[in-house]
């Protein structure tokens, strides 16, 4: 973090965690976070190739290779959650997890631009 930042992480059940840098003052401070439903669009078979599609047509395909969280190879059913947080949204700002600040390669502070962001878990 950069100095005089803050890091706020909000987590919840059943949402992709949210997150949000700012820089303090003195006072009150708000922001805003929206959290994003990381509910099931999908299940799936390990060992076979698979496509989930939204709505929108963004589509994932997935090899079959899982593992478990000990890394051995995993065989049954994948539950696959997607979400498509579009550029457009009205709520990018609120719902888009993390910061868009960056550092160039002369080290000079910048913000980034987003197209938009996809959550698979």
């Amino acid at each position: 973090m950069k100095d005089n930042f803050a890091y706020v992480k909000v987590t919840k059940l059943g949402f992709v965690n949210g997150s949000r840098t700012m820089v303090p003052t003195s006072g009150t401070n708000r922001i805003n976070i929206m959290m994003i439903p990381a509910s099931n669009t999908a299940t799936i078979s390990a060992g076979a190739t698979a496509t989930v599609a939204l709505p929108n047509e963004t589509k994932v395909k997935f090899d079959g290779s899982f593992k478990d969280s000990n890394g051995n190879a995993y065989s049954g059913n994948v539950n696959v959650a997607m979400f498509h947080l579009k550029s457009s949204d009205q709520y990018l700002n609120e719902m888009m997890p993390g910061s868009f600040l960056a550092n160039s390669t002369d080290g000079s502070a910048r913000v980034m631009e987003t197209f938009g962001m996809l959550y698979v878990q």
